[in-house]
């Protein structure tokens, strides 16, 4: 039986050992901002979590009350952009293709539903230029390539590029 939920910090370390694992290549990973774990230290974590935090909403998956899937949604307060939301750091854990993938779908179309229930009417995310599976879960979804960015990330002396994807969800 799954579950979605908005975590908190009671989360902390659920989410934080789910994302230390997506970091190790041990989990479907549809996008993602965090390469190394240490970048993820618990006072972000906490703040990323905090009931205060009004800009970021994290969403977890639970499977048999287990975290199997979580994906950060950023949204703006600000006049003139409260219309779109930026996903990120969207992974589900490798149960095997299917089932991952139908869990992956659970949680985006849980997502989609939570943006239209609260006005966002686009939302974006960027994927690394290599992340094909990405691109296809997209897709379906009805995302398009906005762009792009090349150099997007430095980890030590490596570049990623990224494409920026974009889909408008109006019903």
């Amino acid at each position: 039986m799954t579950e979605i939920r908005e975590l908190n910090t009671i989360d902390i370390d659920d989410y934080h050992s789910l994302v230390s694992e997506a970091i190790h290549d041990q989990h479907i990973v549809y996008a993602w901002g965090v390469y190394d774990e240490s970048h993820i230290p618990k006072e972000y974590l906490a703040h990323l979590l905090s009931e205060h935090n009004t800009n970021e909403r994290v969403f977890g998956l639970y499977l048999d009350q287990s975290l199997v899937g979580v994906a950060t949604l950023i949204h703006s307060s600000v006049y003139g952009l409260r219309h779109k939301g930026i996903l990120q750091n969207m992974c589900v854990k490798m149960i095997d293709h299917h089932a991952s993938q139908d869990l992956a779908e659970e949680l985006m179309n849980y997502i989609v539903r939570f943006c239209q229930h609260n006005g966002i009417e686009i939302i974006m995310t960027s994927i690394a230029s290599n992340n094909i599976s990405a691109k296809i879960f997209y897709r379906k979804y009805n995302f398009d390539t906005l762009g792009v960015e090349q150099h997007a990330r430095k980890l030590g002396n490596k570049y990623i590029d990224e494409h920026w994807l974009v889909t408008d969800i109006r019903q």
